[in-house]
């Protein structure tokens, strides 16, 4: 038991880095409703495409759970772990 402790404690310890890949969302906002840590806003400025694109505005604030890439529809969320040396895992 103290094993899945610790595993979750270095899980939930680590950086995350979130991208939004604005040539596939569409800003429909739903990132923003699963994310509860608030990482993400709709910019307030226009993509190339027109729209008002999701922007990860607190990244520091992910905690790797994943629900955003789950959740979008538009499958333009990707969530990466950096591993402790500084790199992405």
């Amino acid at each position: 038991m103290d094993t899945m402790v610790t595993e979750k404690t270095e899980k939930w310890n680590r950086r995350y880095r979130v991208h939004v890949d604005h040539r596939l969302c569409d800003g429909c906002g739903v990132c923003l409703c699963y994310c509860k840590p608030s990482v993400f806003r709709i910019s307030p400025e226009l993509s190339g495409r027109g729209i008002f694109p999701a922007v990860p505005e607190a990244p520091q604030s992910c905690t790797g759970c994943g629900l955003c890439e789950l959740g979008c529809p538009q499958l333009a969320i990707a969530v990466v772990a950096d591993d402790p040396e500084g790199g992405a895992a």
